[in-house]
């Protein structure tokens, strides 16, 4: 049932990715409208970095570059 709400959701909130904030902040916002229609508690969207922190990679630490996707 959630997924479901998530993909109707999502389909009236394109992705917002400009950047790692504005992803953030678009993830928290569509998460409290799936919780909204659920009776959940919704989530401050200006406490995201405060609760999960900012990515701050120096010099490409985070690049994917290398990454697989063998899990096993």
């Amino acid at each position: 049932m959630q997924a479901f709400i998530f993909l109707c959701v999502h389909s009236a909130n394109p992705v917002q990715a400009g950047s790692q904030a504005e992803f953030s902040q678009w993830l928290c916002h569509v998460h409290n409208v799936v919780n909204r229609s659920l009776g959940k508690l919704v989530f401050p969207c200006q406490r995201v970095d405060a609760r999960w922190g900012k990515l701050d990679c120096k010099e490409r630490a985070c690049d994917l570059q290398g990454s697989t996707t063998d899990l096993g």
